[in-house]
């Protein structure tokens, strides 16, 4: 089992700090999937490991879709959605009816 915390960052692009942790007495094998981009960051935990990250949200303008799920495991899976807001101007989820090629 694992035990997944997010938060935001708080660099002006918008962020989000990912903090996982094995809580099983097994190794997990945990795959974090960018939803938006498809790109994957795969990590081997062994027992009471834990593996922390910051996955910028510059690039879908603060929108985020991650989802984190175990190999040993099929049944388990998290998804973190959402948008950060930096009190700027924005823009509606690039997700709706698929995404689109977004310019800065």
């Amino acid at each position: 089992m694992l035990q997944v915390d997010s938060q935001y960052g708080t660099d002006d692009e918008g962020s989000i700090l990912l903090s996982i942790r094995n809580a099983g007495s097994q190794k997990a094998s945990v795959t974090v999937l960018d939803a938006y981009s498809g790109e994957k960051v795969i990590s081997v935990l062994g027992p009471g490991g834990p593996a922390e990250g910051k996955l910028s949200l510059e690039r879908f303008h603060g929108w985020y879709d991650f989802v984190v799920t175990v190999a040993e495991d099929p049944s388990f899976e998290r998804r973190l959605t959402g948008h950060v807001e930096s009190g700027r101007d924005s823009i509606s989820d690039p997700a709706m009816g698929g995404l689109l090629a977004l310019k800065a």
